[in-house]
């Protein structure tokens, strides 16, 4: 079985900016010098979850709550994945190490891009195509 015509994405892939894991959005400039030996304390200001977005702006000292899947928030451009912090209170998290800025951050399109093309006419259809 052969593809009768060109097939496009009708969205991008990801939708949207989103999280790899479950962790905190933050701000690279307040996390990038965390360590165990000395970990940054921001205040925890919300939580995004897959289908429930943050609808404020993540400003210095802040962090959000964020699911895998979920959109990240304005004003965030790094997670730092839960294992990498500890919670003192439920106002506050201690970042105690993240290895780059963007980590674990899926970017809109990244996968590809609204009409792109995903599959050209004539190709030949097998399990990997059809899913």
């Amino acid at each position: 079985m052969y593809l009768a015509e060109s097939i496009s994405a009708p969205e991008p892939s990801p939708r949207y900016t989103n999280s790899a894991m479950d962790g905190y959005a933050v701000r690279w400039p307040d996390v990038m010098s965390a360590s165990q030996e000395t970990p940054v304390m921001l205040k925890v200001i919300g939580e995004s979850r897959a289908g429930l977005p943050f609808a404020g702006e993540v400003k210095a000292q802040e962090a959000v709550h964020i699911s895998t899947g979920a959109m990240l928030p304005t004003g965030a451009d790094t997670v730092v994945r839960v294992e990498d912090t500890r919670k003192p209170t439920d106002a506050a998290v201690e970042i105690l190490a993240v290895r780059f800025q963007g980590q674990d951050v899926r970017y809109e399109g990244e996968e590809f891009s609204c009409g792109d093309e995903l599959l050209c006419a004539g190709t030949k259809l097998s399990a990997r195509q059809l899913a």
